[in-house]
């Protein structure tokens, strides 16, 4: 039945999405009522370089997931299993960003929503994604 909810939320989410190209303002404001917070690139970028303790994940679905990540991360679709998330992300307390392929993408707000709902305290959504990672030029592993 959450999953259901879950589901429910996202396609909402996706539906009230800024067009493309609003600016950070307008998706600031779109994300203002979330109960999770969101990091931009300097952000995430920042966090990394500084090696606070985190998960990142890549909640791209199986079939949209190519093998790309952000080094560190570890792909866990937003439609994964209540027990595989768990078995991921053991410590509801930990801080825990996920990000998708990009802006238009909903994975990372379905999956961020999962995560608050299951009781996680600490959850970011990088919401530029892969896409805008690597069009900054930064490096990406494969799985």
């Amino acid at each position: 039945m959450k999953t259901i909810k879950a589901l429910s939320a996202a396609a909402a989410i996706c539906l009230s999405c800024p067009p493309a190209e609003a600016g950070p303002a307008a998706q600031q404001e779109e994300h203002a009522n979330q109960p999770w917070q969101t990091i931009d690139f300097k952000g995430l970028e920042e966090l990394l370089a500084s090696k606070t303790p985190m998960k990142l994940i890549d909640a791209r679905s199986d079939e949209y997931f190519d093998g790309k990540l952000i080094p560190g991360a570890r792909h866990l679709a937003a439609e994964s299993s209540e027990a595989e998330i768990q078995k991921v992300l053991p410590d509801k307390d930990s801080l825990i960003v996920v990000y998708c392929a990009g802006v238009m993408c909903p994975a990372s707000q379905t999956l961020a929503g999962r995560l608050v709902d299951m009781g996680y305290t600490n959850v970011m959504d990088y919401h530029g994604g892969i896409k805008e990672w690597m069009a900054h030029n930064k490096p990406v592993e494969n799985q």
